[in-house]
């Protein structure tokens, strides 16, 4: 095959015409493209702004426009190829966004004349979401926090783990589906920088407020599951779970305790027994942009994650309709408790969360029952997890 017909050929299987000319980040918003720009920029002048410097600040234009179009075919297709076309009926039988409804969905530029190159580079001129009817993977992944806190709150609460796709008819997918993508991708992209190690070394702290004192591990630490009678954002009400922070400070007001509080605070200081392995929701991974094809796939479980980490942080309303509100992150608690596993096969033992009352530092919920932790001086058994080492009284 002659070359010229080898590039006839690439002409024909690109998506876009090509683009003449350089441009500078200036040119973008999206803050990928503009790092593109900046490690690829080979001209001093921007051919689309005009600006000008000594050093070299634009990068060839039809190099960021095959980073656009992977952003743009992440999430939307050509609908010749996903829906019906009828010409007595109106077109395509869909709703369709034209190439310019698109460009503004994704943000890219804020330059007219930037905008107006790209849209009539662009050879197709209408779109529909991409698998606009099978349940395929970027189905499920586009399954959010929002959807799943209406299915496990309105629909399917305690067999949530059982497929019944012909329930979620907008989806394709059971929540349990959904989990289990989650997991897989937490397994195999971020379990380097999600799943954390907290040393034999680290105190944790938790407090109690009452009129007397406490000072055993078994009344400072996790209550006994008959006295776990309120509903928490990540524990019903008779599952037992040890809420702690790493300073006082945080301790004391995640207790809820104030100035004014006649109450005696109890402030114990726990040791883990062994390193524990916690899921660390209080420094997420910044969410890829959707330009970066190679990351691009981590952006649904980072945006669920995310929701989950934000909601879990938000102060605890008891107004009646905590059984129902609280009912999405017990469940995800209890999935990362009972299901999930490393890669090494090994379980969680617990969370890290913002603090609902003090963003600024994490908190924690440990797997830990009452009869896991022990006293300083009580010989430790294989079912404990924490040690006692000392209490405070204020």
């Amino acid at each position: 095959m002659g070359r010229a017909k080898e590039w006839m050929m690439e002409q024909d299987a690109r998506e876009y015409d090509k683009i003449d000319g350089y441009i500078c980040a200036g040119c973008l918003t999206d803050q990928f493209l503009k790092q593109y720009i900046k490690n690829h920029a080979v001209q001093s002048t921007c051919d689309y702004c005009g600006k000008k410097s000594k050093k070299t600040i634009a990068a060839e234009f039809d190099g960021v426009m095959r980073l656009i179009m992977d952003g743009i075919n992440f999430s939307w297709h050509d609908p010749v190829n996903e829906i019906a076309y009828d010409s007595g009926e109106g077109g395509y039988q869909a709703d369709t966004k034209d190439t310019g409804d698109i460009l503004s969905v994704l943000g890219i530029t804020e330059n007219d004349k930037v905008f107006k190159v790209i849209e009539e580079s662009i050879r197709n001129t209408q779109w529909i979401d991409r698998d606009y009817y099978c349940g395929t993977d970027h189905k499920i992944w586009s399954y959010g926090w929002t959807e799943f806190c209406e299915a496990v709150k309105y629909r399917s609460r305690y067999i949530f783990l059982a497929s019944m796709k012909d329930k979620y008819v907008s989806t394709d997918i059971s929540p349990a589906d959904f989990l289990d993508r989650l997991a897989y991708i937490l397994n195999n992209k971020l379990e380097e920088c999600l799943v954390q190690t907290i040393t034999k070394n680290k105190e944790i702290y938790r407090v109690r407020k009452d009129k007397e004192r406490y000072a055993t591990a078994k009344s400072l630490g996790s209550p006994p599951s008959q006295d776990a009678i309120f509903s928490n954002r990540m524990s019903p009400a008779g599952i037992s779970m040890f809420y702690g922070s790493f300073d006082k400070e945080t301790a004391i007001i995640e207790s809820g305790t104030s100035n004014n509080d006649d109450n005696i605070v109890s402030i114990g200081t726990f040791l883990p027994l062994r390193p524990l392995r916690l899921l660390d929701l209080y420094k997420l991974p910044d969410i890829p942009s959707v330009f970066d094809s190679e990351r691009q796939q981590l952006i649904y479980p980072l945006r669920f994650l995310k929701a989950f980490s934000d909601d879990i942080a938000k102060p605890i309303e008891r107004d009646g309709r905590e059984h129902i509100d609280y009912v999405p992150s017990q469940i995800i608690t209890e999935y990362f408790r009972h299901i999930y596993r490393t890669n090494s096969d090994e379980e969680l033992d617990g969370i890290l969360y913002k603090s609902a009352k003090k963003e600024s530092q994490p908190s924690c919920v440990i797997f830990s029952e009452n009869h896991q932790a022990c006293d300083q001086k009580e010989k430790s058994k294989p079912e404990h997890i924490l040690r006692l080492v000392k209490v405070e009284h204020n």
